[in-house]
């Protein structure tokens, strides 16, 4: 990807990564699996989601870990120093601003920000969202290609959990529809991207942005709602306070 980059070194088993745009993009499969060792470069570090924190770090940068961890790495160019800083959930838990619920009947869910306004990025907006069973999230439609591009990384998604990404600019030809399941990744450089779970199980995703030009384009939340689904706000509004 030309802002944002994430490294294989430990593929999730089974994990398959989509492209909405394969002659464009290149990535590397996703990084989620237990593991014990020293990475750098490591701009972004989740776990579980009862315990997640994030981690923003330089180049070159190296931590160790002395217990099992489930690690999701992103990275982003920039041209800024920025000041390393972790956050932990019980951090963002306080915070409406950076934890919140938003949608309607069948598009509930719950976002936390775990790098946004709280942490000076440059580029990079990262956090992890959970429907509603059977519910969509990333709705109304929204796309938001001029600014940021995105990547989601599904996980605590047990079998037979799985549920269905769009990526679309025009919905007469999408570039994708597919099933997603726990440990696949998809990438979105452009286009509405909605997704739904099934009824009974929960999708939830980690998301990662990039913004086209740094600290400029990084604000979250300002997105175009698809024409027809604009009755009411794109439920993001909270995130921008």
């Amino acid at each position: 990807m030309s802002r944002q980059a994430w490294q294989e070194r430990l593929p999730s088993p089974g994990g398959n990564i989509h492209s909405a745009r394969p002659p464009i993009l290149r990535a590397a499969r996703p990084s989620l699996r237990r593991r014990k060792e020293n990475p750098r470069q490591v701009s972004l570090v989740a776990g579980a989601a009862q315990k997640a924190f994030s981690l923003f770090l330089r180049l070159r940068a190296i931590i160790s870990t002395s217990t099992s961890v489930d690690l999701a790495e992103f990275s982003a160019d920039v041209k800024g120093k920025y000041p390393v800083k972790i956050v932990r959930y019980a951090d963002i838990a306080e915070d409406p601003g950076l934890k919140f619920a938003t949608g309607g009947p069948g598009s509930t869910r719950e976002l936390s920000m775990l790098i946004a306004k709280n942490v000076e990025a440059g580029r990079l907006v990262a956090g992890f969202t959970y429907s509603q069973p059977g519910n969509w999230t990333s709705w109304p439609p929204h796309e938001h290609a001029k600014m940021l591009e995105e990547i989601y990384v599904y996980f605590d998604m047990p079998h037979p959990a799985y549920g269905i990404q769009l990526v679309y600019n025009n919905m007469e030809y999408p570039e994708l529809v597919t099933v997603v399941r726990d440990g696949d990744a998809v990438l979105m450089p452009s286009g509405y991207h909605p997704n739904v779970s099934v009824p009974v199980h929960r999708i939830a995703f980690l998301w990662a942005m990039a913004a086209h030009r740094e600290v400029e384009d990084r604000p979250f939340g300002v997105v175009n709602i698809q024409p027809g689904f604009q009755q009411s706000g794109s439920g993001l509004e909270v995130g921008r306070r």
